[in-house]
């Protein structure tokens, strides 16, 4: 692929995410988000129907259902918060995959109470988009003590200033990446492309699943977005139809630069 072609395809990750107001995710839809066109009474019975599956793999402290109006269909989304004391066993994990598979046209999203009280702290935009004004449909609400003290005019304000300051990380390793280009130092260049790939879809995750992968391959990012944006391959693919060849150059020349 051309560099300028991937820094141009970048760019639909940084420029204008946040020129929303709470009916945010206005950029999911030219990334193809998956959305779910139906009455409002099917709505209802898959909602039932999926909140019992999820109760049947473990007791949780609440169940919250949101959704996003894009044009004429909805996206939907279902956020899960358990007690972090109980431990999931392995099987109940493979459980839980299971359901977010069979119920792909549902956005579902497992939370321990702490992670969410991370969220909140760290003014995260979902946090308040899904949970603060999300509609509980079972349980009660976790740490009700710091919901009720959000104010969400200045919780939205630090959330936008917060996502400025890792698009400007992200924009400067683009810079990076460009100079080194020129310089024909590809090594350099192979680095900073991947961290700003890397970066971008840490930016993402936070905005669309309310916390981000701690993995520095850009495969395994891919693969945690991919339920959401069934797409997302489409953005690397190069003039002979194959994105996978790119994606581990850039994670091998990620690991030979850094380690």
């Amino acid at each position: 692929l051309n560099f300028y072609t991937i820094v141009l395809k970048i760019g639909c990750f940084t420029i204008h995410w946040y020129r929303y107001s709470i009916q945010v995710c206005y950029f999911i839809k030219p990334l193809n988000m998956r959305t779910f066109k139906n009455s409002t009474l099917a709505v209802k019975n898959k909602i039932e129907e999926l909140k019992s599956r999820l109760l049947s793999v473990a007791e949780m402290i609440s169940i919250y259902f949101s959704e996003v109006s894009i044009d004429d269909t909805k996206a939907y989304f279902i956020n899960v918060i358990y007690d972090e004391q109980i431990l999931f066993k392995e099987e109940q994990f493979i459980a839980i995959k299971k359901i977010q598979n069979e119920y792909s046209e549902f956005n579902i999203q497992i939370f321990k109470e702490r992670q969410l009280k991370n969220s909140i702290a760290n003014f995260n935009s979902y946090a308040l988009l899904h949970i603060y004004f999300g509609k509980i449909i079972y349980g009660s609400p976790p740490i009700p003590n710091i919901l009720n003290k959000i104010e969400p005019a200045h919780y939205l304000s630090i959330s936008k200033a917060n996502f400025r300051k890792e698009q400007l990380k992200i924009i400067d390793f683009i810079g990076d990446a460009k100079f080194t280009y020129k310089g024909k130092i590809n090594a350099y260049t192979s680095f900073g492309l991947h961290q700003s790939i890397e970066l971008s879809f840490r930016s993402l995750e936070q905005f669309l699943c309310g916390k981000a992968l701690i993995n520095h391959s850009l495969k395994a990012h891919i693969e945690y977005l991919e339920l959401l944006i069934p797409n997302i391959r489409s953005l690397f693919i190069d003039d002979r139809g194959n994105h996978q060849e790119f994606i581990e150059n850039l994670d091998r020349a990620y690991n030979a630069s850094r380690y």
